[in-house]
């Protein structure tokens, strides 16, 4: 399902390509030129506190690449959070190592359609806590409009075996983040958020610095956590902060 639904998003985004955009040489928000002989490199940082019914999960999130004329780089994504562990064991979940989770994952990753920050990647990851590693892969587009983020792994070891009433061909810790914005003006964006474990519903972002290549964003988050069946509200609040280079 998960391989079947990343083909169909990459395809449709390869067939709508000839308008991705998303920074120049300049920094300034605008169509691309292509990719030349010097490198590109991204990172994010983003530092965010999430409320689960009357829990507070604080979270960072970092990630960046580093993309070759070739049209292939290098990806990485961590971050480190509380988990939220009210309604693992009812729900036949292996053991958690700790309510600290550490997640890092490496990927190689290839640029679409030569323009920047705009890839698919895949590589592998690993999650301390919930005690499970396994393949990474997703979809990241970006243009004047639009914002889509799709990622997810699945799980391939944890304690499954020492739960006989738990189906051991297919770990339910698997974990997916799904993002669509679209953008209104330069400094506002409103879409689509869900993330397994945490919230599904809808996202705000707010440029404090647009039309430049070090991006400053205030991030709303509002919706509901579906995972454990008690529908919980979930609400959230982050600073984001991204820089493009080219090298």
């Amino acid at each position: 399902m998960f391989l079947t639904l990343s083909f169909l998003i990459i395809s449709s985004v390869v067939i709508g390509q000839d308008n991705l955009a998303f920074y120049n040489e300049q920094g300034k928000s605008g169509p691309l030129s292509k990719i030349d002989d010097t490198r590109q490199e991204y990172h994010e940082a983003e530092f965010a506190f999430i409320v689960i019914g009357e829990g507070v999960y604080p979270r960072m999130l970092f990630n960046g690449y580093s993309l070759y004329k070739s049209g292939f780089g290098v990806v990485g994504f961590s971050h480190v959070d509380r988990i939220r562990i009210n309604g693992f064991a009812e729900k036949g979940y292996p053991p958690i190592q700790s309510e600290l989770a550490i997640f890092v994952s490496a990927a190689l990753m290839y640029n679409i359609s030569s323009y920047n920050n705009s890839y698919v990647f895949g590589g592998l990851g690993n999650y301390y806590g919930k005690n499970f590693w396994g393949p990474i892969a997703g979809i990241k587009v970006e243009n004047e409009n639009w914002d889509l983020l799709f990622m997810g792994q699945l799980c391939l070891k944890s304690d499954m075996d020492q739960m006989p009433e738990v189906d051991i061909s297919f770990d339910p810790n698997s974990w997916y983040r799904i993002k669509l914005m679209r953008r209104f003006n330069e400094k506002l964006s409103f879409g689509l958020y869900s993330e397994r474990f945490y919230l599904s519903g809808c996202m705000i972002e707010y440029d404090v610095n647009p039309n430049t290549a070090t991006e400053i964003k205030l991030i709303g988050y509002l919706g509901r956590e579906l995972e454990f069946g008690g529908n919980s509200n979930s609400i959230g609040l982050s600073l984001k902060i991204s820089n493009l280079n080219k090298k």
